[in-house]
């Protein structure tokens, strides 16, 4: 068999070897092919169909981002005043802990900021019964 894909298998050897092609093109060695009842091969083959699919999806959603932050930038060239987005907030799914530590942080600048504010406050107002 030289893998001509008009060839329409006629023999039980002939399905066997259009499987051999399907499993290697999937990535299957061939010692393991030999080794796999067909359910095995016909689930692992599904699987590999499905992570594919998984990759084609946050290819397209990769682009799809950059196809935005490109006609972010061309507008920002063109005179658009908005703030060019920070890369975690582009790809928030994969610096979630990155935004939570900056959340974090600016709360506590926050909490030193009223506390230091109160301090202020409390010694002025103490001043002013000395």
């Amino acid at each position: 068999m030289n893998g001509d894909s008009n060839h329409s298998p006629k023999s039980l050897i002939d399905y066997v070897y259009t499987w051999l092609d399907n499993a290697l093109d999937y990535g299957i060695t061939e010692a393991n092919f030999w080794e796999m009842t067909l359910a095995e091969l016909e689930r692992a083959i599904a699987s590999k169909r499905r992570l594919q699919k998984v990759e084609a999806q946050e290819r397209a959603s990769f682009d799809y981002i950059l196809a935005n932050l490109i006609s972010k930038g061309v507008a920002k060239v063109l005179g658009d005043k908005s703030a060019f987005p920070s890369v975690e907030e582009v790809y928030s799914g994969l610096f979630d802990n990155v935004i939570q530590e900056r959340d974090e942080k600016i709360k506590e600048q926050k909490m030193n900021l009223s506390a230091l504010r109160f301090k202020q406050f409390a010694e002025s107002f103490n001043q002013t019964f000395i």
